[in-house]
Parts: C-alpha cells; sequence; structure tokens
C-alpha cells in the first residue's frame, strides 16, 4: 500500500511547523496572519519609479517594506556589482568560483545598511524577494532576543519571508534555468537564490496560505507554471494538519482579540 503523497518529507514537515509556530508566538501579537496579504507580481502592485537603477531599486524597496510594515524602519540602501558568469569564447563561460549573496544585512549600532545586487534591477521579482529576505533580517534582528541562537538561521530568514507574505516571489526565484546565446555558441546557466528549497518554499506558502486565509487561486496565477502542481501538492500535504491549522487559527484569534 502505497503513503500519502508529499512534497516535503515528515522532519522538513516538523521543522516548517515548529519554526513558523514560534513566528507567529513572537510576531502574532503585531501581525495576525489573518490580516496579511498575500502579495502578488501582478500590474499595480510595484509601481516602479525613478530613472537610475538606484532609483528604481529604492522604489521597490519602498513597497517592499510597506508591505512588511516596516516603512518607518530605518535602512541604508547601498548597491553593488557581483561579478556573474561572463562569456570568455564560443562555448566557455567563467564562473565565480564561490555563490555570491543577493543582497546582504548588517547591523553597527543604530545603522542598518542592506546592500544588493544592483543586477537585479532589471529582475524585479529577484529584487523584491532579496528585499524580503533582508528585511526578514532586520524584522527578527528587532523581535527576538540577543541570545537566539538557530543554526538554520538563514532558512529561518526565508520562512520569515513567507510569514510576511513574499512567498510567491520567493518560490518564483528559488531555481532559475535558461538558455544563452553568443558569437556563434549556445549554452545554459543556472542559478539558485535563497536558501530554502523550492519543495520546503512551495510546503510553507501552502502552510501560509491555509493559515492566513489567502485564496489559493491567487497564487497559481502568479507562480510559475512548473510549480502549480508542486503547490497543490504541498496544499494536500498542509491539509492533513487539520490540528496544527487549528491552533493557528485560535492562537491568531486571541492576537486580534489582543488577549
Amino acid at each position: 500500500m502505497f503513503g500519502l503523497s508529499r512534497i516535503v518529507d515528515r522532519s522538513i514537515e516538523a521543522w516548517l511547523l515548529d519554526r513558523f509556530t514560534m513566528l507567529h508566538e513572537t510576531l502574532g501579537s503585531q501581525r495576525q496572519l489573518c490580516h496579511t496579504p498575500m502579495v502578488l507580481p501582478k500590474l499595480g502592485t510595484f509601481v516602479v519609479e525613478g530613472e537610475t537603477d538606484r532609483e528604481m531599486a529604492e522604489s521597490i524597496f519602498r513597497t517592499v517594506a510597506e508591505f512588511a510594515g516596516m516603512a518607518d524602519w530605518h535602512v541604508d540602501l547601498e548597491g553593488f556589482e557581483s561579478a556573474g558568469t561572463q562569456q570568455v569564447s564560443e562555448y566557455h563561460f567563467l564562473t565565480p568560483q564561490t555563490a555570491q549573496a543577493a543582497g546582504t544585512f548588517s547591523i553597527d549600532g543604530n545603522s542598518v545598511l542592506i546592500r544588493y545586487d544592483v543586477g537585479l534591477v532589471k529582475q524585479p521579482q529577484n529584487l523584491i524577494a532579496t528585499f524580503a529576505h533582508e528585511l526578514s533580517h532586520y524584522l527578527l534582528a528587532g523581535y527576538l532576543p540577543e541570545s537566539f541562537q538557530d543554526e538554520d538561521h538563514e532558512l529561518l530568514t526565508d520562512l520569515t519571508a513567507v510569514y510576511m507574505g513574499f512567498g510567491v516571489f520567493l518560490a518564483n526565484t528559488a531555481f532559475e534555468f535558461e538558455g544563452r546565446q553568443g558569437y556563434s555558441g549556445t549554452g545554459w546557466t543556472s542559478r539558485r537564490m535563497g536558501y530554502l528549497s523550492e519543495d520546503t518554499l512551495l510546503a510553507a506558502l501552502a502552510l501560509f496560505a491555509r493559515t492566513s486565509g489567502n485564496d489559493p487561486d491567487d497564487v497559481r496565477q502568479h507562480l510559475k507554471s512548473g510549480l502549480v502542481k508542486r503547490f497543490d501538492k504541498g496544499l494536500k500535504q498542509i491539509d492533513r494538519l487539520e490540528a496544527e491549522l487549528d491552533a493557528f487559527r485560535k492562537r491568531d484569534e486571541v492576537f486580534a482579540a489582543g488577549r
């Protein structure tokens, strides 16, 4: 007899539930899931203003911060140029030996700095996912005690971005594969962004949709086509967690009532 279909195994499911519960218990009094919208890559959501890359990045960042409820949190933005893949002959590409982060977050006293790859301005979904991740670092730094230690801190930061409503952007940009053509040759490149895997992000996105009450159809319409069936698989897995989902709803009701 075959077991139940899963998008992630039991250990990852348990990790998601444990960390999502921790986020809800920590952030829920100020950020109830039932009041958190699913941010979607649709026309009109992000109005990009400015003429330079810096101005456009700052415009996108302001909208991300507004959705995150962090519009009044002071942040200095700084762009940097990454050493990307470069074609050096008909069939040869040079790639950096180590993967470079799309963004970084740092605190020095009262100064908060988020750095971002300026090349992502031409890839707005990637830039939005990057800003959501870095703002999640800032949010966690503001709410979690200094003594908090988590060996999976970057994974938790990705999950926090999902909790804030940016899961579609993280899932859409987690893995990219594209053809490249130059000189007289053709090749292919792949790129990973973020820290959680695609399947874990889709399971987290399903968990957020169910606990926040956002419509999964909105997610399906804006996910990359190759992710939709796996998202539905994640929904089926999450829907089997009836007791856990009920606990999130009851906790949200307590937060909303101010108790």
